[in-house]
């Protein structure tokens, strides 16, 4: 993206109101203690909508991806971040590690385990393989919020941000009896082969609504509470990314910007305005 389309001059002049953005402040009286004014105490708390929905486009990780839904779910969240990329070219990209090698097990934290594709056996890939390959597309835009709280999960969709989460297939509670430990490389760890991911676009008091790449269209809801225990169970995994700031032109913007892109235009307009004022003042 060029410089250009990122800098923007006038804010944009209907901006949310606090109460807009979920979010209210508190002062305390001022008051004097000795000739002393004490400063207002401002306390900030967010306040979240009881619902919220935002639109992703759906794409399906079938029949080219049967083990790929990590990947396809990126593809998703990249998409709606403007991004023109397909879930073959991140297939691709992503870094991989063996299903089985030497004895020891391969390690998802590192990459894909195994297999993506139809054939060998494969497993599946963690946040920060994801969120590393995210990064080659929108930089510091992305934002790994792995083992922070479900609030902020819905305070990133009430913000209109989507969010690739890791959970369980069912969407409910893995039982013990189908968790397993691996030997890696890296030391022991436990998995599960009901491991999935998926794109969260909202919620409400008793639903998560999402983009489930198994299935042929978006928008699936399940119980809410059966959906964060299971993503809890797989280390509240979740990526997401930070929106590029929303700018409103104004009448002067184009002169503006040349005066940021020259350095020296703005120190002679600098040096202008300073003559200008001492003349106003001398008469």
């Amino acid at each position: 993206m060029a410089d250009d389309d990122v800098t923007r001059f006038a804010i944009k002049s209907e901006l949310p109101s606090l109460k807009q953005m979920g979010r209210f402040q508190v002062f305390s009286n001022h008051s004097l203690q000795n000739g002393n004014v004490k400063k207002a105490r401002t306390v900030h708390q967010d306040v979240l909508p009881k619902k919220a929905h935002v639109s992703a486009p759906f794409i399906s990780q079938l029949p080219q991806l049967p083990n790929g839904c990590e990947i396809t779910s990126l593809t998703m969240l990249l998409q709606q971040a403007g991004i023109d990329v397909n879930k073959m070219t991140l297939a691709r990209k992503m870094k991989k590690v063996p299903f089985v090698d030497d004895g020891y097990h391969g390690n998802p934290n590192i990459g894909f385990v195994g297999n993506m594709y139809h054939g060998a056996p494969g497993f599946a890939v963690y946040h920060g393989p994801v969120a590393s390959l995210a990064r080659e597309y929108l930089g510091s835009r992305v934002v790994d919020l792995t083992g922070q709280s479900w609030d902020m999960v819905e305070k990133q969709l009430a913000g209109g941000r989507r969010r690739l989460v890791i959970t369980s297939v069912n969407f409910y509670p893995v039982p013990e009896s189908a968790w397993q430990t691996w030997h890696t490389a890296q030391g022991d760890m436990r998995i599960t082969f009901k491991e999935h991911s998926v794109l969260l676009t909202g919620y409400d008091d008793k639903h998560v609504y999402f983009n489930n790449p198994l299935l042929s269209q978006g928008n699936t809801a399940v119980n809410k509470q059966n959906f964060i225990k299971a993503w809890s169970q797989l280390g509240k995994q979740a990526v997401s990314y930070k929106s590029l700031p929303v700018f409103k032109r104004s009448k002067d913007s184009a002169k503006q910007a040349a005066l940021v892109r020259n350095p020296l235009a703005t120190a002679m307009q600098q040096l202008y305005v300073e003559s200008n004022s001492s003349s106003k003042i001398e008469r």
